[in-house]
């Protein structure tokens, strides 16, 4: 070494590279022991969809505002499934739509009775109880999501705009 080059005086620190390196470890041997859940888990939070061909053919028919040809047919598709709360959750929408209030209000019920967390389900159900004129209703189910979606949702967003609305429109 020459007089002119100058030596580290401090050594590396390894602290950094041990936490990362424990910290990577612990994430595969969680992953082995936890694995993964899909989407459309019992778990997930999150609104699920269904991708059987009545689903697929009722969504279609609810983009193209045929909600009556949409409630038929999850109807009479409902004996195939009846335990899916996606499915209970469209013939809540599409009974909501027709102005079969009753029957809208018994589908997202037996949708959250399947799924206690299905977030369009307490999002729509909010706005029945809003047509309804039933605020105290919506906003507990607001609340619920507002639990569920700790983080936010779309789900709750909309929701707590449709409170507004309805808010700003009945209570000036």
């Amino acid at each position: 070494m020459t007089p002119n080059m100058k030596t580290r005086s401090k050594p590396i620190s390894l602290k950094p590279f041990i936490a990362a390196s424990v910290l990577a470890s612990s994430l595969v041997m969680a992953s082995a022991v936890m694995p993964i859940q899909p989407a459309w888990s019992a778990g997930d939070y999150s609104s699920t969809t269904s991708d059987s061909a009545l689903m697929i053919a009722a969504k279609k028919d609810i983009k193209n505002k045929n909600y009556q040809s949409a409630y038929d047919r999850l109807m009479a598709g409902i004996g195939a499934e009846p335990g899916n709360a996606d499915l209970h959750n469209m013939l809540g929408f599409s009974a909501r739509k027709i102005g079969r209030y009753d029957q809208s209000e018994q589908h997202y019920t037996k949708a959250l009775s399947i799924n206690p967390k299905h977030k369009q389900a307490l999002e729509y159900m909010g706005e029945l109880y809003l047509t309804l004129n039933q605020i105290d209703d919506a906003e507990a189910l607001r609340e619920r999501l507002d639990k569920i979606c700790w983080l936010g949702c779309s789900e709750l967003d909309d929701l707590e705009k449709a409170i507004a609305d309805w808010k700003a429109k009945n209570q000036s």
